[in-house]
């Protein structure tokens, strides 16, 4: 019994240490979920991993308790994946990095077996971190497609432009919020729950997840679509309230029920199954005074000592190696140019957000006859205040334009070539704007946002802020052609 408080008292010193070296990750997460109503689920998740494991007590005294030494090798990597997030300032990886090193904590201290017993609990803990949002450009394509497809089966005449669908009475735009992403995410949480709770075979719980994830697509894009089709039938009246009702409570616990319903015809009975449930998941029985291992004082250190280090990994390579980053204020030859050209009477029409840039310039500049609109936002450094990449700034105002075509270009320029992406936008009314744009990081000029995250890296490795620039140009000329596009970033020296 003494053997087991020192590995509990040995688990207890290293849990604190894990939430000292990840509690700023830990609090980005947290203000996600007090932040986001997509979220706001992931309060439930530690609940209900707790009740889950404290379910097992009786069956958990008993497991064979063999630390795992191994595990300090992935506990290593997963330490250097959030040194590397941490400095990209990739929140979703700093997570992941702490969920990860908790369970080898789990695992270097009580030994793989308890791994295993407690594989589900410890794995539905990932669904309390906060990702997927990635995917809503996804899913607002597949609701216009499925909306579109059942409007056309019914006869009701439709026209779709991006995000816009037009039929003859009205138009509509499938927007972020009818993405259904936040009900999507919901449900793959509640239906891994009931899969787990209600199925033994595994095939079975995968067939009931892959439901979880399926019926909530298909049900968005019948929502959207009953939405268009009381627009069509009430001449446009009932729209938006039927928007506000049927996008509700109401709709997602009728889409719960369905799932549900189709879960009973496959669940299988606890009681006939307990037997069986208890040779698979429960290990042979050991009584705690004959656990295998016995470990000494000088072991536990040992052990305390190395995992300690391991952890210790990112904050000390931050401190001795990264050090203080030195800032770049010196301004790129394009900023040189369009400063003066500035004015703060003039805005660009397409509304880009920046708003944590340190400086913003916007002009208009006139080559050739045609009209360029140009914005830049710069940033002197990269941090979680003021990123160049993150998901909240906006190339565009999302809520006016939408996109119709998007193609990679490359512009040959005298400073280098410029990989870019052209964005072809409309409005509402059907008016078209060009727009390309791209980033600038340490000479790296591109709009692919992961060769930019892995220059920012780079850059702040070696002792640099990560900082850059984002560049737009808006050519409001629907006629434009991609050879027309190229010659004029040929022919500009400032770029």
């Amino acid at each position: 019994m003494q053997s087991v408080s020192r590995v509990h008292s040995l688990f207890i010193v290293l849990i604190l240490a894990w939430l000292y070296i990840y509690f700023q990750a830990l609090v980005s997460m947290v203000n996600v979920w007090l932040g986001s109503e997509t979220y706001s689920y992931c309060f439930f998740i530690l609940p209900i991993c707790i009740y889950l494991i404290y379910e097992k007590q009786e069956q958990l005294v008993r497991v064979k308790i063999k630390p795992a030494l191994f595990l300090l090798i992935p506990l290593l990597l997963g330490q250097a994946i959030f040194l590397l997030s941490d400095l990209a300032s990739i929140d979703v990886l700093t997570h992941l990095s702490a969920y990860g090193s908790l369970i080898c904590l789990i695992g270097i201290v009580y030994g793989v077996d308890i791994l295993k017993f407690l594989m589900f609990p410890l794995g539905y803990l990932i669904l309390s971190i906060p990702m997927g949002e990635e995917l809503i450009p996804v899913l607002q394509n597949v609701t216009a497609d499925i909306s579109v497809f059942l409007v056309e089966l019914i006869g009701i005449p439709i026209y779709r432009e991006g995000l816009y669908l037009y039929i003859p009475n009205g138009t509509f735009e499938v927007a972020e919020a009818c993405s259904g992403i936040r009900f999507l995410i919901s449900m793959i949480a509640i239906g891994t729950l009931y899969a787990y709770l209600y199925y033994q075979s595994i095939w079975r719980r995968l067939v009931f997840v892959a439901l979880s994830l399926i019926i909530p697509i298909i049900a968005n894009g019948i929502r959207a679509f009953g939405i268009i089709y009381v627009g069509h039938k009430t001449d446009m009246e009932h729209a938006v309230g039927a928007d506000h009702l049927v996008y509700g409570w109401v709709f997602f616990s009728i889409v719960l029920l369905l799932l549900m319903a189709i879960g009973n015809f496959w669940r299988e009975d606890l009681h006939d199954n307990t037997n069986a449930v208890e040779s698979t998941e429960t290990p042979k029985s050991v009584p705690l005074k004959l656990i295998q291992l016995q470990p000494t004082i000088q072991t536990t250190l040992i052990l305390l000592l190395l995992t300690l280090s391991t952890l210790a990994f990112k904050p000390l390579y931050e401190k001795l190696v990264v050090g203080q980053y030195q800032q770049i204020t010196t301004e790129s030859p394009l900023l040189i140019f369009i400063k003066p050209k500035a004015d703060t009477e003039f805005l660009v029409s397409f509304n880009p957000n920046f708003d944590k840039a340190d400086n913003t310039y916007q002009a208009e500049v006139v080559h050739n006859n045609t009209k360029l609109e140009v914005y830049v936002a710069h940033f002197y450094a990269d941090h979680k205040d003021s990123e160049l990449i993150n998901w909240g700034n906006r190339i565009y105002d999302i809520d006016k334009f939408s996109i119709i075509n998007k193609q990679n270009i490359t512009l040959e320029n005298t400073n280098g070539d410029i990989n870019a992406t052209l964005l072809q936008l409309v409005t509402l009314n059907g008016v078209k704007r060009n727009l390309i744009y791209w980033y600038d990081v340490d000479n790296v000029r591109t709009s692919d946002k992961l060769t930019v995250k892995k220059t920012q890296l780079l850059n702040k490795l070696s002792g640099g802020s990560g900082g850059g620039s984002v560049v737009i140009l808006s050519i409001n000329d629907r006629q434009v052609t991609i050879k027309q596009i190229k010659q004029i970033g040929k022919s500009l020296p400032w770029l």
